[in-house]
C-alpha cells in the first residue's frame, strides 16, 4: 500500500465536510484493510459526523478491529460524552463500560466515568457509578489515582466522609505504588 494512500483518506478524515463523503472513505480504507488507530481517531472525530453516525462507524471499527476495541470505546465516549445530550451521555457511558470490560486492571475508563456524572441530571444515575467502582476497585492495577478521583465524585455529590476515607486510601495506595 502507498503512504499516498494512507495519507489521502487522512486528509479526507480531516476535511470532509459530509458523512457521504466520509462513509465512502471509511469504505475505502477497510477495503485496504488499514488498521491505524489514529486514522480512525481523525475519522471519528470529524465535526461532520453525529453522534449515531459516530457509533456507527465505532461499532464497525470494533467488528473489524477485535484488537482495537479498548482505545477506540474510550475515543468515541470521550467524543460522545462532549455532546451534552441525555442520549449521548448513555452512549458514553456504555462505550466507557464496555472498555471496563476489556481491560478490569485499566483504571482509566472508571475514572471517565466518575469524571462524567452530572449533578444536576443524576447522570449516569450515581448509585450505578458506585456500584461499578465498588465492584471494580480490587481489579484496578494503579488503585491510587482511582481513589483520588472517587474522593472527587464524593466531594462533587456533598458526602465529605467519603471524600475524606477516599483521599486517606488514595495516599496509602500511592505510597505502596511507589514502593513497588
Amino acid at each position: 500500500m502507498s503512504f499516498n494512500i494512507k495519507q489521502h483518506i487522512e486528509k479526507k478524515f480531516r476535511e470532509a465536510t459530509s458523512s457521504g463523503e466520509l462513509f465512502d472513505t471509511f469504505q475505502q480504507a477497510l477495503k485496504l484493510k488499514l488498521k491505524d488507530i489514529d486514522l480512525y481517531k481523525i475519522l471519528l472525530g470529524n465535526m461532520a459526523l453525529n453522534a449515531d453516525e459516530i457509533k456507527m462507524f465505532t461499532e464497525k471499527l470494533c467488528r473489524e478491529f477485535e484488537d482495537l476495541k479498548y482505545d477506540l470505546y474510550m475515543w468515541s465516549a470521550n467524543i460522545l460524552e462532549n455532546t451534552l445530550s441525555e442520549e449521548n451521555l448513555e452512549a458514553a457511558f456504555a462505550y466507557y463500560l464496555k472498555a471496563s470490560e476489556l481491560d478490569r486492571t485499566n483504571h482509566l475508563p472508571f475514572m471517565s466515568i466518575l469524571k462524567m456524572y452530572n449533578v444536576d441530571f443524576d447522570l449516569p444515575p450515581k448509585e450505578k457509578i458506585i456500584s461499578i467502582i465498588e465492584n471494580a476497585i480490587n481489579e484496578v492495577k494503579i488503585k491510587s489515582h482511582l481513589f483520588r478521583e472517587m474522593a472527587d465524585f464524593y466531594g462533587y455529590i456533598g458526602d465529605e466522609i467519603k471524600k475524606r476515607k477516599c483521599l486517606t486510601l488514595a495516599a496509602q495506595y500511592k505510597r505502596r505504588e511507589n514502593m513497588s
